[in-house]
Order: C-alpha cells, then structure tokens, then sequence
C-alpha cells in the first residue's frame, strides 16, 4: 500500500480508562531542526485539560524549541540506548535500533509511558486519491461504470475523483480509501453487487481480490 509515516508529523492523545481525547501535534522543521508542539483548541477549553509537560503549560497555544533540542516532555519518554533491552524494544515495535529520528522514535518505543498522554504516528499516502483510483482501474482493467457499479457511486464521481475534482467531498474520498486499503472489503462489495458487472469481469477481479 502507499502509505508511509510521517517523519516531520506526531499527534498526542490523552487516554483515560473509557475516553480518549486528542491534545495537540508535535512537528518537525527539518530546515531548522526545531520542533514545535501545538495545543489542541478543544483540548485547551476542555475542563479536564492538563499540560503535556512543565515546560509545554497550558498558557500558550503553541511552543517552538531551540534547533535540534527537543522538548524534554518527549525525550524524556525515550529509552536510553544503554538499556540492555533497548534493541528488543525496538525489534517489538519495528523500528532498527539504528534508528535515531525522535519523530520515529517517539510513536513506536516510546509511545506510551507513565502518564495518560500517547504519541501516536501519522500515516500519509504517497498517492492522491485520485491516482490511486486511476492505478486501480488499470490494475483491475474496470472501467469507469464497473467501478461506479461497484462502489454504488455515480460514474461522474469516478471521474471527478481521477482528476481531482472532489477534495471537498471528505466522506466520500473516505469511503473510496476504505475500499482501496482492505480487499476484503472490496471483495464483499463484489459478492453483493457483482451482479451488476460482467461475469467475466467479476471473475476476474474476484481472483485477484482473494490471492
């Protein structure tokens, strides 16, 4: 699949025991090496709001570090390399104990520690929506009203969606993602409303779908 994790993005979220709210994002500036927490409006007027860390207090809305110093709400959260276990912390969580990128780091060994707050990895698509659809049509060799039939959508939003025409339209560039990221799904659509494609078309794709 083309998705990727971000390397310049970390979201937060505080979890209780039966909610979880999100409070803000920490980004990296590659070009200057700083990072930069920002609070999440909602979070800050949220009554049960509490600071991230001394030096990130609800006071202001956002923090920009000094180059290459990260916050120590953060650091502090990551194991040090010394720690005889250090490498299988890093083998259970996929990541090279080679690996010295906090933003890294930080959703993967140090992802939950001795408070509620959790740094949780931003995934992104190498690939717009519209780009995938259109590689997925020639992978499958669908057209534009197989598809449409398929996914229960007019042909026109097919097109518009190839060239980039909907970006407005969340739900239903959701829906397609859903759809393009689980076979399983798509192929439980097919079981469904196969019938409306050609059989040697729903054979075909049902094949393919399955391996």
């Amino acid at each position: 699949m083309p998705w990727e994790q971000d390397r310049n993005q970390i979201e937060v979220y505080s979890e209780g025991r039966k909610r979880r709210q999100f409070v803000g994002v920490l980004r990296h500036d590659s070009a200057t090496s700083r990072f930069r927490f920002e609070y999440d409006g909602d979070y800050l007027r949220s009554d049960r709001a509490i600071p991230l860390g001394p030096e990130l207090s609800l006071a202001r809305p956002s923090y920009e570090s000094e180059p290459g110093a990260l916050f120590p709400s953060f650091s502090d959260r990551i194991p040090s390399r010394n720690n005889p276990a250090y490498a299988e912390y890093c083998q259970a969580a996929g990541i090279s104990p080679e690996e010295t990128d906090p933003m890294m780091i930080l959703p993967a060994i140090a992802r939950r520690g001795p408070s509620t707050f959790i740094f949780e990895a931003i995934w992104k698509d190498n690939q717009t929506i519209g780009e995938r659809v259109k590689q997925f049509r020639k992978d499958t060799n669908l057209s534009f009203f197989d598809l449409a039939q398929l996914l229960d959508i007019p042909v026109l939003s097919i097109k518009r969606l190839e060239a980039g025409q909907t970006r407005r339209d969340s739900g239903l560039i959701g829906m397609v993602r859903i759809v393009l990221d689980h076979p399983d799904v798509f192929l439980e659509l097919l079981h469904i409303r196969g019938a409306r494609i050609h059989d040697d078309t729903r054979h075909s794709l049902e094949m393919m779908l399955q391996k």
